[in-house]
């Protein structure tokens, strides 16, 4: 069952689709957290918080009620951070920089402050680090609540409920490209493979550079077996954001399912690196593509540490017996 590649993709492809946990395997690791205040000095709640790395990274989040945010599992580097609110593009924060190498700790505090660009003439506001759909969106206020409602009860598992919320979101606003993916996020939840895709790729014909939906759409290829159109969102997905632990992952499997043996090692290597747990499925894949080779101890001890981590999977009874081949065939 484990001996040819398109088997193993046939088997393994799972449904933990979404966002992994960012923590790296080796070398320190960072969170930048800090707060966003509006120009009369009150904590700013549910503004856009982005971050981008010289390397590559970028990413946004929300800050909470009291104006708090964090970006967890940051590598050393250096980063560039600023806020505006959707509901007012008048309102942004002037960007700052911080090396997290230069910190005492690992948490690294840098607060935002939001201000009026029109309050400064003749300086130029600062450009956020965001694709140009993103900085010229105007989302409307109840379509931006419909979505943020959406997400909670999406990571309640409140799905029917979260679908409701998108249909009101973009009712009010239908270029809302975040929304549209986590539609087609949900839809892949609900093994809707045809209908998340369609999503995925409204998306990005609106933002062809917003890596969820470039993740997610590779992600739906790759279970419709077009592995060599998967492979090119994701590797665009990676290189948008290189700690997308999934899209690392689901660009192994695709490269794997190609041959590319060397590509496909690196990018389930680095989907580990990113996520020893949420990514542990890469154990298996590794596991085929050491066995291609003949190197069958080594991909029964990836096996091995699949089942350590995973001892009640579904499939962990045929795990084992592939495992016990393989020892044998090694001369174990």
């Amino acid at each position: 069952m484990y001996r040819t590649i398109p088997s193993a993709i046939a088997i393994c492809l799972i449904a933990f689709f979404g966002t992994c946990p960012t923590s790296v395997a080796q070398g320190t690791i960072y969170t930048i957290f800090g707060q966003v205040q509006r120009p009369d000095g009150t904590a700013a709640a549910r503004v856009s918080v982005q971050i981008a790395a010289s390397f590559g990274y970028a990413a946004e989040t929300t800050s909470n009620d009291q104006g708090q945010y964090d970006f967890p599992g940051l590598p050393a580097g250096r980063y560039r951070l600023t806020a505006y609110d959707p509901t007012n593009p008048e309102i942004r924060a002037e960007a700052a920089e911080t090396d997290v190498t230069r910190a005492p700790g690992q948490r690294v505090m840098v607060h935002l402050f939001l201000r009026e660009t029109a309050s400064a003439p003749g300086k130029s506001p600062e450009r956020p680090v965001v694709s140009v759909p993103e900085m010229t969106m105007q989302v409307p206020k109840n379509a931006q609540k419909a979505y943020e409602k959406a997400l909670e009860q999406k990571g309640k598992g409140e799905v029917d409920r979260a679908a409701e919320n998108l249909e009101k979101a973009l009712a009010i606003y239908p270029t809302y490209f975040q929304a549209l993916t986590l539609r087609g996020e949900l839809a892949v939840r609900q093994g809707q493979t045809a209908e998340a895709l369609q999503n995925f790729s409204t998306a990005l014909g609106i933002n062809p550079d917003f890596a969820p939906a470039l993740r997610g759409s590779g992600f739906c290829k790759l279970q419709q077996r077009k592995v060599t159109e998967a492979a090119l969102d994701l590797e665009r997905a990676v290189q948008l954001n290189p700690l997308d632990s999934d899209a690392h992952l689901y660009l192994g499997i695709a490269t794997l399912a190609m041959d590319k043996r060397i590509e496909a090692r690196q990018s389930l290597e680095q989907a580990l690196q990113l996520a020893p747990t949420g990514a542990v499925t890469a154990h298996v894949y590794l596991a085929n593509l050491e066995a291609a080779e003949g190197h069958f101890r080594a991909a029964a001890d990836q096996l091995a540490s699949y089942l350590a981590a995973q001892p009640n999977a579904p499939n962990a009874e045929k795990l084992k017996l592939q495992e016990a081949q393989w020892r044998q065939r090694a001369g174990q």
